[in-house]
């Protein structure tokens, strides 16, 4: 790495990748998908090649593959907060060679992050040496490409990727990688921050846990942390862990003492966190039990209960869905399925974890069908409950009659709400109501007043909505009190139905002797004839009658006549055009039923 600061104050840190190291990928590098086909490599054939530099090189397996299988992998994140107009390049040594005439080759991306998504390619090499990309050359070697970062591409986040393509011709080797920064650089003495341990007591005798800084300096380049170990408070000091501001400190069986260093390579200067302890006791840890071991919340329904026990105090994690996170009893709701860790800590600082997966559940859409939404008192009617979704398994409740099958034979005696719960094997629930309306039964019952051919039939049936009447002679009526003139003399049997859907009809008969006799009651001191009348009706009173108004009525209750009759007065009325059917001739005192026929 080398730094350069120049007179327009811009600073450029220069890196190098020579996969000299044995690990494959490089610290920092990324597979960008799969890149079984990318591999470290000290020698390789197809063709013949030994690294440019070092000890060894990088290789795309390009040989015996379908045309167009690409593979990418990806340098660690890149800073340029400062390039400002300066110039950032990338640069590799690529071997080519006249083995195979081929089209494999490599492409060169920018991105703002480790994707092809969106990447912008700013430069390609081939491998085949007599093809112009970027140019021919003269014989199989190695060959050193630059290429400019396009000036779009700023700030502290930025990734160049390596893409090789197949075209089922010879392998491409790189080697020596380079590219250059442009950080903000660190300056002064930079600050430790704090650390702290996820677990700063470790149970049982033996175990590891992490170190982490905490409002340390970041953010600049030449920030450098060196983690130190010791047995005692007072030392001595060893080095320990990696060059970050996080540290593993592998299994310990006693107590130790860490401390971070923080320095600056710029300013040469630096700093230590205070010394935080961690704590290793013989006392075994508790052993935290999840009840349930896994658990389903069914949506929209309660949250799901979680119990822990064997702690004295708990956090889970992560909270999201939990209605505390803080607690030995929690209840859990998530949006999605969700797999939950809580930590349990025992009075003597010892502390375990447990897991427990809350799987999110639908419950079953439930409706109720059935023929009909009536019913007919003293009758059933089946309900079926229709279920759809939710995972199967499913048991039923039916209310209010406790019954537990999908269909049930409903037989209520008053208008009734039934529902249905069903629950799936989860234990999720759903719900469906309906509405049973209970309709009473007919009872068929009629009265009759007859006057002579005229026969006034009266409905007297229970709970009847319809009615349908059989005169007997071949005649029919759907009025609930008809008024009916026969025609002739002589015996008839009159049925009437009453009907009150969905209950089956009611019938009841009656006989009678149809006559054109007509008995009437006779108001004393008036003679009414003929009655029954066809043309004129004559009201005739005797020297007995006493002065008094006479009216005529006809069966609506309709006044149609009124006249006062004085002694051994009479009254002739025209009635041919009257509508036939009878009429009641009212007094003060007195009524005599008139038939106009």
């Amino acid at each position: 790495m080398l730094f350069v600061l120049t007179s327009q104050g811009y600073a450029q840190v220069n890196y190098s990748e020579s996969f000299d190291n044995t690990t494959f990928l490089p610290t920092g590098w990324s597979a960008v998908g799969t890149t079984t086909l990318w591999s470290r490599r000290t020698t390789s054939t197809f063709p013949s090649t030994t690294p440019q530099a070092g000890a060894a090189f990088a290789r795309f397996a390009a040989r015996a593959q379908t045309p167009g299988t690409a593979q990418t992998i990806s340098t660690p994140v890149i800073d340029y907060t400062t390039r400002g107009s300066q110039q950032a390049t990338f640069s590799f040594w690529v071997f080519r060679d006249n083995g195979s005439v081929n089209g494999d080759s490599l492409s060169v991306y920018a991105n703002t992050s480790a994707s092809l998504t969106g990447a912008v390619c700013f430069g390609t090499v081939a491998r085949y040496t007599r093809m112009a990309v970027p140019d021919t050359v003269p014989a199989n070697g190695w060959y050193k490409y630059t290429f400019n970062v396009p000036s779009s591409f700023t700030g502290a986040t930025n990734f160049i990727l390596i893409k090789g393509i197949s075209q089922n011709g010879n392998n491409i080797s790189i080697d020596e990688v380079q590219w250059n920064a442009f950080p903000n650089l660190c300056t002064g003495k930079p600050s430790p921050g704090s650390a702290s341990a996820v677990q700063p007591i470790i149970c049982g005798g033996l175990g590891s846990t992490s170190i982490v800084l905490n409002g340390q300096t970041t953010g600049y380049a030449g920030i450098n942390f060196q983690w130190k170990v010791a047995s005692a408070l007072s030392g001595p000091w060893t080095n320990t862990g990696a060059n970050a501001s996080a540290l593993n400190t592998g299994t310990i069986t006693s107590t130790k003492y860490y401390k971070c260093v923080v320095s600056c390579s710029y300013s040469g200067q630096s700093d230590s966190c205070a010394v935080i302890n961690v704590i290793v006791r013989s006392t075994p840890n508790p052993v935290i039990a999840i009840t349930p071991q896994t658990a389903n919340y069914c949506v929209g329904a309660t949250p799901t209960k979680i119990y822990a026990s064997g702690a004295s105090t708990y956090v889970w994690s992560p909270a999201t869905g939990l209605n505390v996170s803080n607690s030995d009893t929690v209840y859990a709701a998530p949006s999605t399925s969700t797999a939950y860790s809580v930590r349990g800590t025992d009075t003597a600082g010892c502390s375990a974890t447990a897991n427990v997966v809350v799987n999110l559940r639908q419950g079953p859409t439930v409706a109720i069908t059935s023929t009909d939404s009536t019913i007919c008192y003293g009758t059933g009617m089946y309900l079926f409950a229709q279920v759809g979704g939710g995972g199967g398994g499913n048991t039923y409740l039916w209310s209010p009659s406790g019954q537990t099958t999908n269909a049930i034979l409903a037989s209520p005696q008053t208008s009734t709400q039934f529902g249905v719960t069903v629950t799936n094997n989860f234990g999720c629930k759903g719900s469906a109501f309906k509405n049973l309306t209970v309709i009473p039964r007919p009872v068929a019952k009629f009265d009759v007043e007859v006057y002579g051919r005229t026969y006034q039939f009266s409905d007297s049936s229970v709970n009847a909505q319809g009615w349908l009447w059989d005169f007997g002679d071949g005649m029919f009526s759907h009025q609930q009190n008809p008024t009916y003139t026969y025609s002739g003399n002589g015996p008839v049997n009159v049925m009437l139905v009453a009907m009150n859907p969905p209950c089956k009809a009611d019938t009841f008969y009656r006989s009678f002797n149809v006559s054109s006799i007509v008995s009437n009651n006779v108001i004393k001191g008036l003679s009414v004839y003929p009655n029954p009348a066809q043309d004129e009706l004559f009201i005739q009173a005797s020297a007995d009658w006493s002065t008094q108004t006479v009216r005529i009525f006809d069966m609506t209750s309709r006044q149609v006549f009124e006249q006062v009759l004085h002694s051994q007065e009479a009254i002739k009325l025209p009635v041919a055009q009257w509508p036939k059917g009878v009429y009641m001739l009212q007094t003060n005192f007195s009524t005599q039923k008139l038939i106009i026929d």
